[in-house]
């Protein structure tokens, strides 16, 4: 698959993910606010605000879109966007509360503390798998980027946040439920 193909295939996933998380939470009847195109959130790597209905706190999500997670289980994380530079991912600079990763083939999302998933990374860094990917540069410079890739497996992560006393959320969109 070409970088074209590859910058292409990643960016379709994360729109799709990012769409159903806000319609699935706007269904909720949580307040969501759309800072995708803000270029101070895009900084912090923050994609929505979210206002939850029940308790009425006001927390920042990241989605990040998963089209394979459904086969293995595992979702990415990533450690550099240019390897080849030194060019750190956004595990190092997002500033949002929670991460939403959605796998977008079997509709179900997955919400975690960020803090939880550095914690874990940072404990386990060195059992992880790391992989490294080419793709294209977003800026249409034709630049072929080397990101790497923390490879997490969701179970081993939900064990640990659950040893830990640390709160997890999964929603399966297509039973509309919640499974802590």
């Amino acid at each position: 698959m070409s970088t074209t193909e590859t910058w292409n295939r990643t960016n379709k996933v994360g729109i799709r993910a990012e769409n159903l998380f806000m319609k699935v939470m706007t269904d909720r009847g949580h307040k969501i606010k759309d800072v995708r195109l803000d270029k101070e959130y895009q900084k912090k790597d923050i994609d929505f605000i979210l206002k939850n209905a029940q308790s009425g706190s006001i927390s920042s999500y990241e989605c990040k879109g998963e089209g394979e997670m459904y086969k293995y289980g595992n979702f990415c994380v990533e450690k550099y966007q240019d390897a080849d530079t030194g060019r750190k991912g956004w595990f190092y600079y997002t500033e949002a509360d929670y991460i939403a990763t959605v796998d977008v083939v079997s509709e179900i999302i997955y919400m975690y503390h960020f803090e939880d998933l550095q914690s874990y990374i940072n404990i386990h860094e060195s059992k992880l798998r790391l992989l490294s990917a080419w793709d294209k540069a977003s800026d249409n410079s034709n630049k072929k980027l080397h990101r790497k890739y923390w490879l997490v497996n969701w179970i081993k992560f939900k064990k640990w946040l659950t040893d830990n006393d640390k709160v997890s959320v999964i929603i399966d969109v297509n039973e509309s439920t919640y499974i802590f």
